[in-house]
């Protein structure tokens, strides 16, 4: 019998070796291409969320700053109840702060009041105070300037004219019941008049100050535990950078020092806003990279070692079986179409998925793209053409030159927000995101795949926001800060084109009578009715505003002769003096108004308002029903 030093030099031997040392190479090549593909995915999902998590970091900022802007927001509108009424007794204060439902949206609010000042006396007692507690009525005569952090917060408030946070303190309320607090309080100044900070001699007429006591532990609590996705919190107090305090978080932490070599989750963020400083840290758990995290190097490592594998087979039967060529070129195109799925997969994060196949211009959706627009999976046949005719007209040139961009390669992502037509006629916010994952032979891209993602929540509530800010809750006017910005708009334009424009300042007659007789909600219904009557008697480009109480504002662009305006009072004056049909009864309404022209009185917001605003007391000390030009 032949030697083994014989059988490996036979030539069918060395044959059934080859197929052996062609699957052990790529097996290697393989696994060691996996790996690299492993470390380098993992090493997106790491960025991918610390991006996120520096993103939520920021958005507890925001958070944050929004809660206190809230706050500075009530107290404006009780700064506006005092400026818009001769004498806000306490039944009247507790009334209106009962309607800002402090309590209500914030469980870490304790109390609103007002302390009154006393300059002769030095002595800022407290004289409202809401709720009515028991612990809180204890407050009631305290002087708040016994207080000397109190008392240089108050002043400091005065003499700026804005809301100054003081804090963290004891209130009088957990003197009195003996317990340790963590609070703060926000005060904002009140003057005689909201639009006229100074007397004659150029001193500021302080009537006292609103404020706000809350927790800032269970304040903070409310806002950031409603966005709990899996992290902690912890907010220091630094403004005195000697003694920082911890307000919320973990008790016992002490005051951070970054190191960003061994805290890579841990993110720091510095805020200052009402004469305070704080660092708010942001602490990523367990929890939160578990639900966060992305899988896709798992998959990567699952496909590769599942390709390694399978091509180490096909190696086997490429070499050993050259018969077996048809069938292997078979088994590649399954993998090719493995491999297309698995990409488009990995791309897909949950919501709905789309193809683009760019030559032949075919659209495919998937089931879940189908539904997020009110269709079963069967009911719409989706191609390039009816994915432009669902976009919003106003929307249409944007979305599709951005993915023109795309595909020319001016843009290096794909990421664009627009609305889609749903099944039921109606409108959704959509984010789209895609990717170019083929090009032909000639470099151009030939497939695209992405996904849709609904954020019609999201954008529902930057709409509400952007609303509550800027426009008057019961009339719908735009309010103080819209109407400054148009103003300042106005002024603007009429810089650059010489076009000047009238300002109406306009006090109704007689309407606290109204609310004292018939009550506050005939009297919100008669504001709501003179709203309706002012928006008639003027353009469309004209603005109506509600600066607060019965005081409304009218901007009528490109007028600047008095005989323009007049015509336009006496609509204003014909239609306010009509009957108004209450539930309860029929009144009439007159109004005192104010004129002034820029730029010809003024060439500034607050020269512009208060010219028109003491234009319109000479007109009620004329009788009422009058309008007076500013001269």
């Amino acid at each position: 019998m032949p030697g083994w030093s014989q059988l490996l030099h036979k030539p069918y031997l060395r044959l059934r070796l080859r197929p052996i040392t062609a699957s052990i190479a790529v097996m290697l090549l393989g696994f060691a291409l996996t790996y690299q593909l492993w470390t380098f995915f993992n090493t997106q999902a790491r960025n991918e969320l610390n991006r996120l998590f520096l993103i939520e970091a920021d958005l507890a900022v925001e958070r944050f700053l929004r809660q206190l802007d809230d706050f500075e927001q009530q107290l404006e509108a009780i700064r506006a109840l005092f400026a818009a009424s001769v004498v806000v007794d306490r039944e009247e204060f507790n009334a209106f702060v009962d309607t800002l439902h402090l309590q209500k949206t914030n469980p870490g609010v304790r109390a609103s009041g007002y302390a009154a000042f006393f300059e002769t006396a030095d002595q800022a007692p407290v004289v409202y105070i809401f709720p009515a507690s028991p612990e809180n009525l204890n407050v009631i005569g305290r002087n708040a300037f016994e207080s000397a952090p109190r008392k240089q917060t108050m002043l400091e408030a005065m003499k700026t004219g804005h809301a100054m946070l003081l804090g963290p303190l004891s209130l009088f309320q957990d003197h009195a019941a003996n317990k340790v607090s963590n609070s703060y309080l926000f005060y904002m100044p009140i003057f005689q008049n909201l639009l006229s900070y100074s007397d004659n001699n150029g001193n500021r007429q302080l009537l006292g100050w609103a404020y706000i006591a809350f927790d800032m532990r269970e304040s903070m609590a409310s806002v950031l535990l409603s966005e709990q996705i899996n992290l902690t919190y912890e907010i220091f107090d630094i403004t005195n950078q000697n003694n920082p305090i911890q307000i919320y978080g973990a008790a016992g932490s002490s005051y951070p020092k970054i190191d960003e070599s061994k805290h890579v989750q841990d993110a720091f963020r510095t805020v200052e806003a009402f004469g305070r400083i704080w660092t708010i840290k942001t602490v990523s758990t367990t929890d939160f990279e578990r639900r966060y995290m992305p899988a896709t190097q798992w998959w990567v490592a699952l496909f590769g070692i599942t390709a390694t594998l399978f091509l180490a087979v096909l190696s086997w039967l490429l070499v050993d079986r050259t018969g077996a060529l048809r069938h292997i070129k078979r088994i590649n195109r399954k993998l090719t179409i493995s491999e297309q799925k698995w990409k488009f997969a990995l791309e897909g994060s949950g919501d709905g998925m789309w193809d683009y196949d760019i030559p032949n211009q075919t659209f495919r959706v998937s089931a879940q793209w189908k539904a997020l627009l009110g269709y079963g999976s069967d009911e719409l046949s989706v191609s390039i053409d009816e994915w432009k005719s669902r976009l919003h007209p106003d929307e249409y040139a944007r979305v599709t030159q951005a993915l023109d961009d795309y595909l020319n390669g001016l843009n290096l992502h794909h990421k664009v927000e627009h609305r889609l037509k749903c099944k039921d006629e109606s409108w959704k916010w959509f984010m789209t995101r895609g990717i170019i994952v083929e090009h032909d032979e000639s470099g151009n891209p030939s497939r695209m795949i992405g996904t849709i993602t609904d954020i019609s929540h999201m954008k529902a509530s930057e709409e509400i926001i952007w609303r509550q800010a800027n426009f008057d809750a019961l009339t719908g006017l735009p309010n103080r800060r819209m109407f400054f910005d148009r103003l300042e708009h106005e002024i603007r334009r009429t810089e650059r084109y010489g076009n000047g424009f009238a300002l109406v300042f306009i006090d109704l007659d007689e309407f606290k009578e109204i609310n004292d007789s018939y009550g506050h909600q005939a009297g919100d219904q008669a504001l709501i009715i003179v709203t309706d009557r002012l928006k008639s008697a003027v353009r469309a480009s004209d603005t109506v505003a509600r600066l607060g109480g019965d005081e409304f504002t009218l901007i009528l662009g490109d007028i600047t002769q008095e005989s323009d305006v007049v015509t336009v009072l006496r609509k204003v004056l014909s239609v306010l003096l009509q009957p108004i049909e209450l539930k309860s009864a029929t009144v009439k309404i007159s109004a005192s108004m104010g004129i002034a022209f820029c730029p010809e009185d003024a060439d500034t917001s607050d020269d512009l308002l208060n010219k028109a605003d003491r234009a319109m007391y000479n007109a009620k000390e004329a009788g009422k029903n009058e309008w007076r030009f500013h001269h």
